[in-house]
């Protein structure tokens, strides 16, 4: 089934943007995955918002720091063998690789969130958020999208 199988016959498709449609009626999240698909969908007069918003992911703090202290401890363990064994200085190299790893994954945690517009609408709840966000907030195609939403939502 296509998203023309599940638009209304008097219902058009105003702008698309990943899984996501608006129609001049609702917000359609249609996403066809190999034997099933998901269709969900939002009345305009259900929704209560569209915030634009940004989080970094801990997991990838958690593996920046996990690969720093790895490349630190290699280093003092390196350092300690070539003290007792002079010119024994094998994998200096690959924890001073890690070391600069672990920093870029730090950089780019800080300086590089991910953004995102949540739905949020009567009924959905918690559970919900993760599927209600739009995503590629800097594409053409969302910012046509999200000015096809706020044009078509009540004001209240």
């Amino acid at each position: 089934m296509a998203i023309e199988n599940i638009v209304l016959p008097d219902e058009e498709v105003l702008a698309s943007a990943g899984q996501f449609y608006a129609t001049d009626n609702r917000l359609l999240r249609y996403s066809k995955l190999l034997w099933w698909q998901e269709i969900d969908e939002v009345s305009y007069n259900h929704l209560v918002s569209l915030p634009l918003l940004s989080y970094r992911p801990s997991s990838l703090a958690y593996l920046g720091f996990l690969v720093i202290l790895l490349a630190i401890g290699g280093l003092m363990i390196v350092s300690l063998v070539s003290s007792l064994i002079p010119g024994a200085e094998a994998g200096t190299a690959l924890f001073k690789l890690l070391l600069v790893l672990g920093v870029i994954l730090e950089i780019i945690w800080f300086f590089l969130p991910i953004s995102f517009y949540q739905v949020r609408a009567v009924g959905l709840g918690d559970k919900d958020a993760t599927r209600w966000r739009i995503g590629k907030v800097g594409s053409e195609q969302t910012q046509k999208l999200v000015a096809a939403i706020q044009e078509h939502r009540p004001r209240g």
